[in-house]
């Protein structure tokens, strides 16, 4: 497997996407140093990139806490929306992830789809605990979405030896959750782990850019 001092690249992905015939390139940028390192999950193999297109704005947040733009969303009373947001490329759907509106701050741990034309919640979804969601990813169909999502790492030895020094870490593993645009789970795999007090997010193309 690839790896580098920061983080490890997941290579098994690779084979879900190819089996579950994956349209496009699936893009991942990891900040874990000076300078963001890209990579292209395409046709069964992993290539480095000196580039990467953004998520669609406002679809990405990174981990701070903040609103988006997407105010044509319904209101619900359950749900308070945090982001990121993602509407389709066909604009017929729109992933909105969020939290229960009576629970502390903390980031987004549930979706929603939401069926835009009648403003309309067709299914909702909690993480697994301890999940986060980091990004989101339309195919360039409509026909699938993928959920980016953070689970941090116990990193109390590392903790413990840098903390002496004075320069505690965190590291995360990121795991992608492929959905049909109705809602239903494909798979769900781990595609980077130990990225090292950094960030990642997630874009989807047609092309191998």
């Amino acid at each position: 497997m690839a790896c580098s001092s920061h983080y490890k690249i997941e290579h098994d992905v690779n084979e879900l996407l190819k089996k579950n015939n994956v349209d496009g390139a699936i893009g991942v940028k990891i900040y874990s140093s000076e300078k963001p390192d890209n990579y292209i999950f395409k046709n069964g193999k992993v290539y480095k990139s000196e580039t990467l297109p953004g998520p669609p704005i406002p679809s990405h947040q990174n981990s701070e806490l903040s609103g988006d733009n997407y105010d044509f969303l319904m209101q619900d009373t359950e749900y308070r929306y945090l982001g990121p947001e993602l509407i389709s490329p066909d604009k017929a759907m729109t992933v909105a992830s969020c939290i229960t509106k009576n629970s502390p701050l903390h980031p987004a741990d549930t979706f929603v789809l939401i069926e835009n034309k009648q403003n309309k919640i067709v299914y909702k979804e909690g993480m697994e605990q301890h999940f986060f969601i980091k990004g989101i990813a339309w195919s360039p169909k409509s026909d699938m979405f993928i959920i980016l999502t953070s689970k941090t790492k116990d990193v109390s030895q590392w903790n413990f030896l840098r903390s002496i020094a004075g320069h505690p870490v965190s590291a995360r593993d990121y795991f992608i959750f492929l959905y049909k645009k109705n809602g239903q789970l494909i798979f769900k795999a781990k595609i980077l782990s130990s990225v090292i007090d950094g960030s990642a997010e997630i874009v989807w193309n047609l092309a191998n850019e």
